[in-house]
């Protein structure tokens, strides 16, 4: 993305600035593992562009990004899934999210989007690539929200999510953008009935 890496190619990875391990995490006599995914991203520096690499697990926590990060998946284990919301904020601007399953449980309805977008600028934006994001049910607020800033949305699948209120995959607000490529949006059973919707101009 910025530092040039192709996180599909594994002689290519970067070196972490920090890995969470759900089992090794709070054991470690390493400094740069970590429990959870909010630990690891408050325990990055502010500065540069740190890579945190996730390995497999259910992470049960929220994630809130602040600062500019690389939150990728460990490459060949399988994927990450993360239940509960991601909110990318003001200072979170050129953030990766890289190679997740972003999937809560079954039931609940939300009030809030699975994935919020809210830069500092408009001109911002933030990268969205390789997740699989469904099931995610809510009343206003679809699974994937672009409030203030861009998305830039790769190789990603939004599938079997509902909104009652609101499209069911990807909302737009009029200081936002989105762009999509080659991405899979399936996700009929929403009483809106689109998949989209975007406020002018978006």
């Amino acid at each position: 993305y910025k530092l040039g890496f192709d996180l599909t190619d594994g002689q290519d990875f970067p070196v972490p600035t920090a890995v969470v391990d759900q089992v090794a995490g709070d054991d470690s006599p390493v400094d740069n593992i970590f429990a959870t995914i909010g630990e690891a991203i408050d325990g990055v520096p502010e500065n540069g562009w740190p890579v945190i690499v996730v390995r497999s697990g259910t992470y049960d926590e929220s994630v809130y990004l602040d600062k500019r990060v690389a939150l990728v998946a460990e490459i060949g284990g399988v994927p990450p899934r993360i239940k509960e919301d991601i909110y990318f904020d003001w200072g979170s601007e050129d953030s990766v999210l890289d190679a997740f399953l972003i999937q809560p449980d079954i039931g609940p309805v939300s009030n809030w989007s699975r994935i919020e977008v809210d830069l500092t600028s408009s001109d911002d934006r933030v990268r969205i690539s390789n997740c699989l994001i469904r099931d995610f049910s809510g009343f206003f607020n679809s699974a994937v929200s672009a409030t203030w800033g861009g998305i830039v949305m790769e190789h990603c699948t939004l599938i079997e999510n509902s909104v009652k209120f609101q499209s069911s995959a990807v909302s737009v607000s009029s200081g936002a953008s989105v762009s999509i490529r080659n991405s899979i949006l399936w996700n009929p059973d929403g009483e809106y009935g689109q998949e989209i919707e975007a406020d002018d101009p978006a």
